[in-house]
């Protein structure tokens, strides 16, 4: 073999050893150069904490904000919203839908089916600018619809208690949605709560139903609570002495439909 022969394979092993061994080396230099820097830009995110005692100690919290002439806003959290699939929802709801019914707060006893929830979204609700030191509350916003029904359920995601309920029905031979006129109104004391005006009731009363014992009001030691119906159609929490909340429960008759509804009307005070 020729010199200059013996050069070229020697010299074809250099590179190919080379070719092996360089990336190792370079991504070993790498490491160290970059070793505890930061390889991310902070966008300075802030989580809220969501942990609560019970689930009245989260009325509370929303009653006292409320009372305060605070601003409650709801921040959708998309990337959290797969934790339960349908199945498990229409489980939950329908479980909370039998215990409102046996306790008189519902007219007729929905049973909502997975094949029918076609919204699902997840919120944290907070106040803003943290006035009062509110904790997070996380709730879902659950809608199921039907050919000529709908229900729309705001449910806590700890407790799977349901803040608000809202179910309407078309009349026979209607299409669309039914109009239903506003039936809250703010209330003329000094707090903040939302009060109901009877005149355009079709339906009222709490004939042996109990807010408190559905929500366990009786497991609430924090502060000082009392509760009573105001002109047979709000039901007023009152935490402290000084932060009340009004529950609803009504039912409004128009041209295209019915429409019932019970609990916290959380739209009208919450910022979604």
């Amino acid at each position: 073999m020729k010199w200059y022969t013996a050069f070229g394979v020697a010299g074809v092993i250099v590179l190919f050893a080379a070719a092996m061994w360089f990336p190792e080396y370079y991504s070993r230099l790498y490491d160290d150069q970059t070793l505890d820097q930061a390889e991310f830009t902070d966008i300075n995110m802030s989580t809220y904490e969501t942990s609560y005692d019970c689930f009245m100690g989260k009325l509370y919290a929303i009653a006292k904000v409320w009372n305060e002439n605070a601003m409650l806003s709801a921040v959708r959290t998309d990337e959290l919203e797969l934790t339960m699939d349908k199945s498990q929802f229409a489980k939950i709801v329908r479980k909370e839908m039998k215990e409102l019914f046996k306790l008189g707060l519902l007219q007729e006893q929905y049973k909502p089916r997975a094949k029918n929830l076609t919204r699902c979204e997840r919120y944290t609700i907070y106040a803003s600018g943290d006035a009062s030191g509110m904790k997070g509350i996380s709730c879902w916003k659950l809608v199921f619809e039907r050919a000529k029904k709908s229900m729309t359920v705001y449910l806590d995601e700890e407790y799977h208690k349901i803040y608000y309920v809202e179910y309407w029905q078309k009349a026979e031979g209607e299409k669309g949605d039914p109009i239903v006129q506003d039936a809250y109104g703010k209330s003329s004391g000094s707090t903040r709560s939302y009060s109901v005006d009877e005149a355009e009731l079709g339906y009222g009363g709490w004939e042996g139903g109990s807010v408190n014992d559905y929500y366990d009001a009786a497991a609430f030691q924090d502060v000082p609570f009392v509760s009573w119906v105001e002109s047979g159609t709000v039901w007023v929490m009152e935490f402290d002495g000084k932060y009340p909340v009004n529950m609803i429960k009504q039912e409004t008759f128009v041209e295209s439909g019915s429409v019932y509804r019970f609990g916290l009307p959380m739209e009208k005070m919450i910022q979604f």
